[in-house]
């Protein structure tokens, strides 16, 4: 596999960018064109029932969500990924292991609504139009435990 570089960010030659947290990646083709440009926005959660961990700006489409497990949490523990119309809209609760450190939603099959279709078994995305919370939901009342989400989303405007 060959790699280029570009400062922070990585381009292989199967497609795959790595950049750091909170930055843009921009995308460019064999020209030298700027194709897209993808931002990871992340933020951490503890305890707490609800929490905006991230604002989408408007004229944005959601690509990935995941969490990331930091230390477990206690035992009756449960987080959804959504926003305020689906709280569970990008990562459910049935697919995180909460007390159990690691990485969640890198399975297409295991994602919410809005980045899978399970019935004609394909990934989405999820277009905002107006600037928007996501938000992480807490359940079961943990006393221990903390996670990072990570968003990935195309900026269009």
């Amino acid at each position: 596999m060959g790699i280029t570089h570009f400062g922070s960010i990585s381009a292989f030659d199967e497609g795959y960018y790595v950049g750091k947290k909170d930055e843009e990646i921009k995308v460019i083709d064999s020209n030298g064109n700027l194709i897209k440009g993808l931002n990871i926005a992340s933020g951490n959660i503890g305890t707490s029932t609800v929490n905006a961990v991230v604002t989408i700006p408007a004229m944005s489409i959601v690509t990935d969500v995941l969490v990331k497990i930091n230390s477990a949490y206690s035992a009756g523990a449960t987080i959804d990924i959504g926003d305020a119309t689906d709280d569970d809209g990008f990562l459910p609760n049935t697919s995180i292991t909460e007390g159990t450190p690691g990485v969640y939603g890198g399975t297409v099959a295991t994602r919410g609504a809005y980045l899978y279709d399970s019935t004609n078994k394909t990934s989405l995305r999820k277009f905002y139009a107006t600037a928007t919370d996501i938000k992480a939901t807490v359940g079961g009342s943990p006393t221990a435990g903390s996670a990072t989400i990570y968003v990935v989303y195309i900026k269009l405007a």
